[in-house]
């Protein structure tokens, strides 16, 4: 994968603040600044004469001195994030790593399974399992947990049943084999993925059924009370990857059934601007430490932005040094660093 080009891409809060979570996107963040200025202005012609050029200002003036106080503004948003910093060195490889990484029809999978655990061994777990080989990234299973606990206490249904986790390069050539002989080749490309390029690879993804008593197990579908997992999965860091209305950027027919694990900022402001991660990736390839993506979240405030991969395999990273933060490759260009309001845990870099 070229690291110059973008390909054509045809952390958990409990029930109860579920609820009551609204996400607030960078852009509602300036506007409101934006509001303030204005009404600011409007107090000032209402209470006071225009001043004239015989004060020394003219209009030109004062809009420049408006302009530098919005950007005076932006900088003190992101200024705790970044008032200390330092550099870390990423390798080529972990360009390829990480919860944020692209993996759709022209974006490969660079591992087959790394760090998995066993959902059918989680002493936590509330839902039922297909058998034990069902397995997540073992950092992800405890959000996946939390979700299905809140899941059981909300519903008290223990009928969610976890499908499909990893699967191997191989298992999907198999699958991806008979999905062509059975149902043509055009129709298998909107299910399932070419082998090498299944999120499924990553570890990173789940697809759910419904267990049936003396009939094994049902399609899922995002109705009553299970949509309450579609409509609030993101809490929790997982994303709906392939949503309705937008098979044209995801390159897949909608899935209401397959989970992806992002992370908890960026599920927050993707499910909160109603887009995908294709969008998501592209919005924050825009930002820099300068200038990163706001994001406010019940549990504060995330600034985010994006490092371009150097040619040579190994790229320097800003990073902040009292902050805590994470990195993830994008699997493709360079880096998303990921940058929270609390202090650094010690002897944690807090990479992903």
């Amino acid at each position: 994968v070229s690291l110059g080009a973008r390909p054509a891409a045809t952390e958990q809060p409990t029930a109860a603040e579920v609820s009551e979570v609204s996400e607030v996107s960078e852009g509602a963040v300036r506007s409101g600044e934006a509001s303030r200025t204005d009404d600011s202005r409007s107090e000032e012609k209402d209470g006071k004469p225009e001043q004239t050029e015989s004060t020394g200002q003219t209009e030109q003036q004062r809009e420049s001195e408006q302009r530098e106080r919005a950007e005076l503004s932006d900088r003190k948003t992101a200024e705790p994030y970044f008032s200390s910093v330092t550099t870390i060195t990423a390798g080529e490889e972990q360009l390829h790593r990480g919860y944020l990484i692209l993996i759709n029809k022209d974006c490969d999978c660079r591992y087959d399974g790394e760090n998995l655990a066993t959902l059918l061994d989680s002493p936590t777990r509330r839902y039922a399992v297909t058998d034990d080989r069902v397995s997540l990234q073992e950092d992800v299973v405890p959000a996946f947990d939390s979700m299905m606990q809140d899941f059981y206490d909300m519903y008290g249904s223990t009928d969610i049943m976890a499908a499909c986790g990893y699967r191997s390069l191989s298992t999907q050539a198999q699958l991806y084999q008979k999905e062509i002989e059975e149902q043509g080749e055009e129709e298998a490309e909107k299910w399932v993925a070419p082998p090498g390029f299944s999120e499924h690879q990553s570890g990173l993804a789940v697809d759910l059924n419904l267990a049936v008593t003396g009939s094994g197990q049902i399609q899922y579908e995002s109705v009553e009370p299970y949509a309450w997992i579609n409509e609030n999965c993101h809490h929790y860091g997982f994303i709906v990857r392939y949503p309705k209305g937008r098979e044209s950027v995801t390159g897949y027919s909608y899935e209401s059934w397959h989970f992806r694990y992002v992370g908890y900022p960026a599920a927050q402001y993707i499910a909160g601007n109603d887009m995908t991660l294709e969008e998501y990736l592209d919005i924050v390839h825009t930002k820099t430490i300068d200038n990163p993506l706001l994001t406010e979240t019940p549990h504060g405030m995330y600034a985010v932005y994006y490092i371009p991969a150097d040619e040579d395999g190994e790229t320097e990273l800003t990073v902040p040094s009292d902050r805590a933060y994470t990195v993830s490759g994008d699997n493709y260009s360079g880096y998303i660093i990921t940058v929270s309001e609390q202090p650094p845990q010690e002897g944690n870099e807090a990479e992903e």
